[in-house]
């Protein structure tokens, strides 16, 4: 269900890998827990895993040169052209662009 061998020699020590049942396990849980919070209204959404520049500058990411945290996606090999998105980590900020504009009340 663990391989932790495997999971050391991608990310070292205290990392696990789950496998076979352990990986339907977590499916299993992940999805009865869905369906838990959706009875209560929960609205589940998967974002995209690049945003533009301006949602991700919008949300406090800022370039540090060398330092930064903004990871921009480049249209060749040489890295010379790029676009104006970037990569984003969790869908805090992908969800920041999605209600870009509003005033959410609650």
């Amino acid at each position: 269900i663990l391989n932790f061998e495997a999971a050391s020699k991608i990310a070292g020590p205290k990392f696990s890998i789950l496998q076979g049942d352990g990986a339907i396990l977590e499916i299993a849980i992940v999805h009865w827990i869905l369906h838990k919070l959706r009875t209560k209204g929960f609205f589940p959404m998967i974002t995209p895993d690049l945003a533009h520049s301006t949602v991700v500058e919008g949300c406090g990411f800022q370039p540090r040169g060398d330092a930064t945290q903004i990871y921009k996606i480049h249209t060749d090999a040489a890295d010379v052209e790029s676009t104006d998105l970037c990569l984003v980590g969790t869908s805090e900020i992908a969800l920041a662009g999605y209600h870009a504009g509003e005033i959410l009340q609650g």
